[in-house]
């Protein structure tokens, strides 16, 4: 009776909450799992709830459920590293990336920016006397705050590390995930409640005396353009780090080592006696490269061209007298667009080339994937949403929004695909993949740097601002589509600089 009443119990209350991989077999009766199907339902269960309420509540509502999962969320890191500190070998190395010290360079970056623009807002709010209540927008300040500063600093130390496969570790992930996800909703809505405000203050020819007079509120306006992208950003990168420190169930051991190196040895060998299609000596590519001049010319023409395009851009959306000459514009945004699509088709030229398949097989998809075709998607959308408008554009505009949803399109599928290759090869021509991956890395953070620090605040209603759908509308596209697309370029950037550099 009691062992029945055991099972009954166990089957209500502990299987729904630890369903996963198996762990362990215990006298043959019953099987310990590490949670993870269960953090991953649970997951995507509290994303929603927590996407839905701070859409349905009001802002003050909302805030206070933002305050409390921060306060569970800068909790849960603070038990991971205790946890840790007396169970080192619950965590492993990982095998680390060239990408690594750049994104954390980017991320305390981000995480800098997001306390100063926060901090200069927060300060406009109180000096025009803003709330009824000074607590409620305090606590919730201090607590994103908290939260930033504390997830920067252990994604600074563990992004080295996967953690073991335990229930801890799932559900301590999870609760970073949920925060992530619920702050970037949160601001998402925050940001376009302001500009929506602003736009009817400028419908109504209403002036802000309070905010007109203050310091702060000129110093928001001065860094709002630069600054506001890197809060949405900022969630998204630390959402990166957090799926490759995802717990893994199967750790390195000797013979696994030994395994890889066979791989590797092997992989050489096949390297050598496969003959590429342009029957060129094939050799292993290594992760050190000797800079050549042709590498060097490369690296040259892509900045050249970025900067170019950015200066080219500022001119056309500043300067009153230049904007009949839309023309020369037009024309070199879409030589750009051709050279960059033809640059991929390069890369899926070269699988059968200079890129040969990994001897062991890997998965299709992670999570980082999943996070760049979610990001894809929505460039996708943001490039269609242009398309609707396209009787309002000319001919050469609406083949440059073709030409870069079609390369949006392609280069996500590259992305995906490369997971199976490694570059293999001839690497001394000027169309070698190695340079084709430095032309792409460079012209994907051109793009990121443009349309962040550039366009995101002007360019949108101005350029791309179409007659046939409100100002309501546009703010909705901007505020919730418009991120995903910068956020696109800034991880391509750092993806096609991986290859580069492996």
């Amino acid at each position: 009776m009691i062992r029945c009443l055991h099972k009954i119990l166990r089957a209500a209350f502990v299987l729904p909450f630890t369903a996963g991989l198996i762990k362990d077999r215990r006298n043959g009766s019953y099987a310990v799992h590490d949670g993870s199907i269960s953090g991953v339902v649970l997951l995507t269960t509290i994303v929603i709830i927590v996407v839905v309420t701070s859409i349905a509540l009001p802002i003050e509502n909302s805030r206070y459920l933002m305050i409390g999962l921060l306060f569970l969320a800068t909790f849960s890191l603070i038990f991971c590293s205790v946890l840790v500190y007396y169970r080192s070998h619950w965590k492993y190395p990982r095998k680390p990336r060239v990408t690594d010290k750049l994104k954390i360079i980017f991320l305390w970056g981000f995480c800098i920016g997001n306390i100063v623009y926060l901090a200069t807002k927060l300060a406009v709010n109180i000096q025009c006397d803003q709330y009824p209540s000074l607590v409620e927008p305090i606590l919730y300040y201090i607590f994103i705050w908290v939260f930033d500063i504390s997830q920067t600093a252990f994604i600074h130390y563990f992004s080295r590390f996967r953690f073991a496969s335990m229930t801890y570790f799932y559900y301590i992930l999870m609760f970073m995930f949920v925060a992530n996800i619920s702050a970037w909703t949160h601001r998402t809505i925050d940001m376009y409640y302001d500009d929506q405000m602003l736009t009817i203050l400028e419908k109504n020819q209403t002036d802000n005396t309070c905010n007109n007079k203050t310091t702060a509120y000129q110093t928001v306006a001065i860094l709002k353009p630069f600054l506001e992208p890197l809060l949405l950003e900022y969630c998204l990168l630390c959402m990166i780090f957090i799926s490759e420190m995802w717990p893994k169930y199967i750790t390195e051991t000797k013979d696994q080592a030994d395994l890889h190196a066979y791989d590797s040895a092997s992989h050489q060998q096949s390297c050598e006696n496969q003959p590429l299609l342009s029957s060129r000596p094939l050799t292993l590519s290594t992760s050190h490269h000797s800079t050549n001049k042709k590498s060097l010319c490369c690296v040259v023409f892509g900045i050249l061209y970025t900067l170019s395009y950015s200066i080219m851009q500022c001119v056309f959306l500043y300067v009153d007298e230049l904007k009949p000459y839309h023309l020369i514009n037009s024309i070199y945004s879409l030589f750009g667009n051709f050279v960059t699509i033809l640059m991929i088709i390069k890369c899926f030229y070269e699988l059968s080339g200079q890129l040969q398949p990994k001897k062991t097989p890997r998965t299709t998809m992670n999570m980082k994937h999943f996070i760049i075709l979610t990001t894809s998607l929505a460039t996708c959308g943001f490039f269609l949403f242009q398309l609707i408008g396209a009787k309002y554009h000319n001919t050469r505009d609406n083949v440059n929004v073709v030409i870069r949803l079609t390369a949006t399109i392609l280069q996500t599928t590259f992305i995906l695909q490369m997971k199976q290759y490694r570059k293999c090869g001839n690497m001394n021509s000027y169309f070698s993949i190695r340079n084709v991956f430095s032309f792409v890395c460079i012209i994907n953070f051109g793009m990121w740097f443009y349309y962040t620090f550039v366009s995101a605040q002007h360019e949108f209603f101005q350029r791309y601002r179409h007659p046939m759908f409100d100002r309501h509308t546009s703010l909705a596209v901007k505020h919730f589509w418009f991120p995903f697309l910068i956020f696109y370029h800034f991880e391509c950037f750092l993806t096609f600089y991986r290859f580069f550099k492996e």
